[in-house]
Protein backbone atom coordinates (compact mmCIF):
# COMPACT_ATOMS: atom_id res chain seq x y z
CA UNK A 1 0.00 0.00 0.00
CA UNK A 2 0.97 3.69 -0.54
CA UNK A 3 1.88 6.00 1.98
CA UNK A 4 -1.06 8.64 0.41
CA UNK A 5 -3.57 5.67 -0.17
CA UNK A 6 -2.75 4.48 4.02
CA UNK A 7 -3.15 8.08 5.06
CA UNK A 8 -6.38 8.34 3.01
CA UNK A 9 -7.84 5.43 4.15
CA UNK A 10 -8.17 6.98 7.72
CA UNK A 11 -8.31 10.76 7.27
CA UNK A 12 -8.87 11.52 10.62
CA UNK A 13 -6.41 10.23 12.13
CA UNK A 14 -3.96 11.39 9.16
CA UNK A 15 -5.66 14.61 8.33
CA UNK A 16 -2.14 15.51 6.33
CA UNK A 17 -2.23 18.88 3.67
CA UNK A 18 0.08 16.49 2.23
CA UNK A 19 -1.76 13.50 1.85
CA UNK A 20 -4.29 14.97 -1.44
CA UNK A 21 -6.20 17.35 0.73
CA UNK A 22 -4.23 20.51 -0.20
CA UNK A 23 -0.83 19.30 -1.56
CA UNK A 24 -0.41 15.43 -3.09
CA UNK A 25 3.23 15.38 -2.13
CA UNK A 26 2.95 11.76 -0.66
CA UNK A 27 2.74 10.64 -4.27
CA UNK A 28 5.66 12.26 -5.11
CA UNK A 29 7.01 10.37 -2.04
CA UNK A 30 5.63 7.01 -2.71
CA UNK A 31 7.37 7.29 -6.14
CA UNK A 32 10.40 8.49 -4.41
CA UNK A 33 11.53 6.08 -1.68
CA UNK A 34 7.63 5.48 0.53
CA UNK A 35 6.94 2.29 -0.89
CA UNK A 36 10.16 0.35 -1.46
CA UNK A 37 11.80 1.55 1.44
CA UNK A 38 8.60 1.19 3.91
CA UNK A 39 9.78 -1.41 6.37
CA UNK A 40 13.43 -0.32 5.87
CA UNK A 41 14.98 0.82 9.17
CA UNK A 42 15.39 4.65 8.70
CA UNK A 43 15.79 7.39 10.73
CA UNK A 44 13.50 10.15 8.87
CA UNK A 45 13.73 13.92 10.17
CA UNK A 46 10.53 16.25 9.77
CA UNK A 47 11.23 19.78 9.88
CA UNK A 48 7.67 21.69 11.20
CA UNK A 49 5.70 19.02 13.52
CA UNK A 50 2.66 21.39 13.76
CA UNK A 51 -0.30 19.01 15.03
CA UNK A 52 1.41 16.39 13.96
CA UNK A 53 -0.71 14.66 11.38
CA UNK A 54 2.48 13.55 8.85
CA UNK A 55 3.93 12.82 11.85
CA UNK A 56 1.44 9.93 12.97
CA UNK A 57 1.43 8.95 9.32
CA UNK A 58 5.34 8.54 9.17
CA UNK A 59 5.04 6.61 12.28
CA UNK A 60 2.65 4.15 11.44
CA UNK A 61 3.53 3.48 8.03
CA UNK A 62 7.28 3.31 8.24
CA UNK A 63 7.02 0.61 11.14
CA UNK A 64 10.80 -0.18 11.48
CA UNK A 65 11.94 4.09 11.59
CA UNK A 66 12.71 6.08 14.11
CA UNK A 67 11.04 9.48 12.88
CA UNK A 68 12.25 12.71 14.80
CA UNK A 69 10.82 15.75 14.37
CA UNK A 70 11.51 19.41 15.13
CA UNK A 71 8.95 22.33 16.17
CA UNK A 72 9.65 26.05 17.18
CA UNK A 73 6.01 26.19 18.85
CA UNK A 74 6.32 24.21 22.05
CA UNK A 75 2.75 24.83 22.28
CA UNK A 76 2.44 22.64 19.32
CA UNK A 77 4.70 20.01 20.38
CA UNK A 78 2.06 20.08 23.88
CA UNK A 79 -0.74 19.58 21.70
CA UNK A 80 0.41 16.74 20.31
CA UNK A 81 -2.26 14.03 22.03
CA UNK A 82 -1.70 10.19 22.91
CA UNK A 83 2.07 10.96 22.41
CA UNK A 84 2.27 6.75 23.98
CA UNK A 85 0.53 5.30 21.03
CA UNK A 86 3.55 6.48 19.14
CA UNK A 87 6.91 5.52 20.79
CA UNK A 88 9.25 5.78 17.49
CA UNK A 89 8.15 9.78 17.88
CA UNK A 90 11.38 12.19 19.43
CA UNK A 91 10.25 15.30 19.95
CA UNK A 92 12.74 18.01 19.54
CA UNK A 93 11.90 22.18 20.21
CA UNK A 94 14.66 24.34 18.90
CA UNK A 95 14.86 27.89 20.35
CA UNK A 96 14.90 30.09 17.38
CA UNK A 97 16.49 33.36 16.50
CA UNK A 98 15.74 36.42 14.42
CA UNK A 99 17.86 37.11 11.34
CA UNK A 100 19.38 40.71 11.04
CA UNK A 101 18.47 41.26 8.40
CA UNK A 102 14.49 43.06 8.75
CA UNK A 103 13.30 41.03 5.03
CA UNK A 104 14.28 37.75 6.88
CA UNK A 105 12.06 35.31 8.93
CA UNK A 106 13.24 33.46 12.00
CA UNK A 107 16.36 30.97 11.23
CA UNK A 108 16.86 27.79 13.47
CA UNK A 109 19.57 27.13 15.35
CA UNK A 110 20.45 23.60 14.49
CA UNK A 111 23.20 22.48 16.71
CA UNK A 112 24.58 19.23 15.61
CA UNK A 113 26.91 19.28 18.72
CA UNK A 114 24.22 18.40 20.89
CA UNK A 115 21.62 17.01 18.71
CA UNK A 116 21.80 13.00 19.74
CA UNK A 117 21.28 12.07 15.61
CA UNK A 118 24.58 12.65 13.21
CA UNK A 119 23.05 10.95 9.73
CA UNK A 120 19.62 10.98 8.77
CA UNK A 121 18.11 8.63 5.77
CA UNK A 122 15.20 10.85 4.87
CA UNK A 123 14.69 14.73 5.55
CA UNK A 124 11.38 16.73 4.75
CA UNK A 125 11.64 20.30 5.27
CA UNK A 126 7.73 21.08 5.90
CA UNK A 127 8.80 24.27 8.09
CA UNK A 128 8.92 28.35 7.35
CA UNK A 129 8.23 28.33 3.78
CA UNK A 130 9.65 31.46 1.73
CA UNK A 131 7.57 34.48 2.36
CA UNK A 132 4.90 35.39 -0.95
CA UNK A 133 5.31 38.95 -0.97
CA UNK A 134 7.39 38.36 -4.20
CA UNK A 135 8.68 41.80 -4.23
CA UNK A 136 10.73 41.86 -0.96
CA UNK A 137 14.25 40.82 -0.94
CA UNK A 138 14.71 37.20 0.15
CA UNK A 139 17.73 36.79 2.75
CA UNK A 140 20.29 34.54 1.83
CA UNK A 141 20.10 32.72 5.43
CA UNK A 142 15.93 32.47 5.50
CA UNK A 143 15.45 28.79 6.42
CA UNK A 144 13.97 27.20 2.83
CA UNK A 145 17.75 28.58 1.25
CA UNK A 146 19.70 26.67 4.18
CA UNK A 147 17.87 23.23 4.55
CA UNK A 148 20.14 21.72 1.49
CA UNK A 149 23.31 23.63 2.95
CA UNK A 150 22.73 22.70 6.94
CA UNK A 151 21.97 18.97 6.00
CA UNK A 152 23.15 17.42 2.67
CA UNK A 153 26.20 15.97 4.26
CA UNK A 154 24.41 14.40 7.17
CA UNK A 155 22.45 11.69 4.53
CA UNK A 156 23.28 8.52 4.17
CA UNK A 157 23.89 6.92 0.94
CA UNK A 158 20.91 6.98 -0.93
CA UNK A 159 19.46 9.75 1.60
CA UNK A 160 16.85 12.25 0.13
CA UNK A 161 16.19 16.22 1.30
CA UNK A 162 12.70 17.01 0.51
CA UNK A 163 11.23 20.99 0.45
CA UNK A 164 7.68 20.82 0.20
CA UNK A 165 5.60 24.21 -0.78
CA UNK A 166 7.96 26.34 -3.30
CA UNK A 167 5.49 29.39 -3.06
CA UNK A 168 7.22 30.91 -6.09
CA UNK A 169 8.91 29.19 -9.06
CA UNK A 170 11.47 31.92 -8.85
CA UNK A 171 12.48 30.39 -5.63
CA UNK A 172 13.70 27.30 -7.50
CA UNK A 173 16.78 29.20 -8.77
CA UNK A 174 17.37 31.13 -5.25
CA UNK A 175 17.31 27.99 -3.09
CA UNK A 176 19.76 26.27 -6.14
CA UNK A 177 21.81 29.21 -6.17
CA UNK A 178 22.45 29.43 -2.31
CA UNK A 179 23.38 25.38 -2.04
CA UNK A 180 27.29 25.20 -1.79
CA UNK A 181 27.02 21.33 -3.33
CA UNK A 182 26.59 19.47 -6.19
CA UNK A 183 23.70 21.40 -8.17
CA UNK A 184 22.70 18.74 -10.38
CA UNK A 185 21.86 16.41 -7.52
CA UNK A 186 18.66 18.76 -6.93
CA UNK A 187 15.62 18.20 -8.47
CA UNK A 188 11.96 20.62 -8.95
CA UNK A 189 8.60 19.03 -9.02
CA UNK A 190 5.95 20.67 -9.94
CA UNK A 191 2.20 18.22 -8.91
CA UNK A 192 0.28 21.54 -9.61
CA UNK A 193 -1.49 19.54 -12.81
CA UNK A 194 -2.86 16.99 -10.27
CA UNK A 195 -3.68 19.47 -7.32
CA UNK A 196 -4.09 23.19 -8.48
CA UNK A 197 -2.70 25.05 -5.99
CA UNK A 198 0.14 27.24 -5.85
CA UNK A 199 2.63 25.68 -3.66
CA UNK A 200 2.11 21.80 -4.84
CA UNK A 201 5.38 21.98 -6.09
CA UNK A 202 8.91 20.38 -4.57
CA UNK A 203 12.44 20.63 -4.64
CA UNK A 204 14.46 17.11 -3.74
CA UNK A 205 18.40 16.24 -3.14
CA UNK A 206 19.26 13.05 -3.50
CA UNK A 207 22.50 11.85 -2.01
CA UNK A 208 23.46 8.98 -4.82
Amino acid sequence: MSLQQFCQNDAERYASHSAGHQHNFFHKYDELFAVTRRYDPMVILELGTHLGASTKCYHDYFVNSKILTIERNKDLINMFTNKHEFPRIEFFWLEWFSASSPHAWDVPKFDFATFPYQKFDIIIDDCVALPPDFNNPIDQVHVQTQTFNRFYDKLNPGGMIIIDCIQHDSYVDIIKNAFVGDKSKIKFYDLRHMINHYDNTMLVYTND
